[in-house]
């Protein structure tokens, strides 16, 4: 159970429930790992350019992957540290901007 004043971010697997309206106050974050495994089923399965969105998407998540690992093994000192943020965050807005995907799979990611 979530109480009502529950103020952490709750970290899920990309479920359905999660996305309840009960939940909508709520900080999340979607587990990475999950969405990678679901990036690479859609990878597998497809050929040629339905293959960029979800290849595009997968590298942008390792990026942030990395620079995550990056700054902590800096201990939270890392030059440009902002600047890199601010750059994934914009690409990651611009890959996942609201739009309709003609392959349904590349649309669930």
């Amino acid at each position: 159970m979530i109480g009502d004043d529950y103020h952490g971010v709750l970290v899920t697997d990309r479920g359905k429930s999660y996305d309840a309206q009960e939940l909508k106050e709520v900080k999340q974050q979607k587990c990475i790992a999950h969405a990678l495994r679901s990036i690479n089923e859609v990878l597998e399965a497809k050929p040629g350019r339905a293959r960029h969105f979800g290849a595009r998407l997968k590298a942008l998540l390792k990026e942030g992957l990395e620079l995550w690992h990056e700054y902590h093994d800096h201990h939270g000192q890392l030059a440009g540290f902002e600047r890199r943020v601010r750059s994934l965050r914009d690409a990651v807005t611009r890959q996942l901007k609201p739009r309709r995907l003609v392959d349904t799979d590349n649309q669930r990611l």
